[in-house]
């Protein structure tokens, strides 16, 4: 591979990386301004598990009120709006199947969240079929606006039991060990399989700072070779020819 080719090479790869960090800049600036969904799409095996009008399909708990709200949403008719006056237990609302639940083909645990920004500790048990046998997920309120969150199926905080991803019978949401108060949105909540997108997506802050880096070493790199091209023998007998 020839000088030129090297250096074209490296341009390319300097421009991918721009872009990318660019498509990332503008998703948190689409997260700021509630329309996360234009830039990223979707897995195509997403399964839906509540969107619109979820106050139908969560169980609150005794300090929780639920509604749907039609004017804070990502996508759709609505979303849950979560008041929040909790005793220390802190479980917030639940959902039982009737039917037991296979997700042993998916790998995130998906939904969108309007945080306030107050590093609170919320935790997702997931019942596979009961108390005895679940795993939880731990995540933090540490964004103001609305953000996806995907919580990985397979490396869960803890477990207690047989932790079976094919016998899912029911989802709880809890702030563990402190009393809380506030406000908070969640919509479409599902289950996905992993893409190009929700790696992405499940890993921002690194691939951002990778990206970054990569491109700052590949300009650096493109630079040397061309100040070196330029001081070399050939190039100065070939400016002068």
């Amino acid at each position: 591979m020839n000088t030129n080719m090297v250096i074209a090479v490296i341009c390319i790869f300097s421009f991918s990386c721009f872009i990318a960090t660019s498509l990332i800049y503008s998703y948190f600036f689409l997260y700021e301004n509630s329309n996360v969904t234009l830039l990223f799409p979707e897995s195509p095996s997403i399964r839906v598990i509540a969107d619109d009008n979820q106050s139908n399909f969560w169980h609150p708990w005794k300090g929780t009120i639920l509604s749907d709200d039609p004017n804070i949403k990502v996508r759709g008719l609505n979303s849950l709006m979560i008041n929040v006056n909790v005793r220390p237990y802190g479980r917030l609302f639940d959902c039982s199947f009737e039917l037991t639940q296979n997700w042993s083909d998916k790998t995130f645990f998906s939904f969108y969240l309007y945080g306030q920004a107050r590093n609170n500790k919320f935790r997702i048990h997931i019942l596979t079929p009961d108390w005895n046998n679940r795993a939880w997920f731990d995540f933090y309120d540490d964004f103001k606006g609305w953000r996806k969150l995907l919580l990985p199926l397979r490396k869960p905080t803890g477990i207690v039991g047989n932790y079976d991803l094919s016998k899912v019978k029911g989802i709880i949401w809890t702030i563990p060990n402190v009393r809380v108060t506030g406000t908070w949105y969640i919509d479409r909540v599902a289950v996905e399989e992993e893409t190009v997108w929700s790696k992405l997506l499940a890993n921002l802050k690194e691939t951002m700072e990778i990206l970054i880096y990569s491109s700052a070493i590949a300009l650096a790199i493109s630079g040397i070779i061309v100040q070196r091209i330029q001081k070399s023998p050939c190039h100065e007998n070939a400016s002068k020819g």
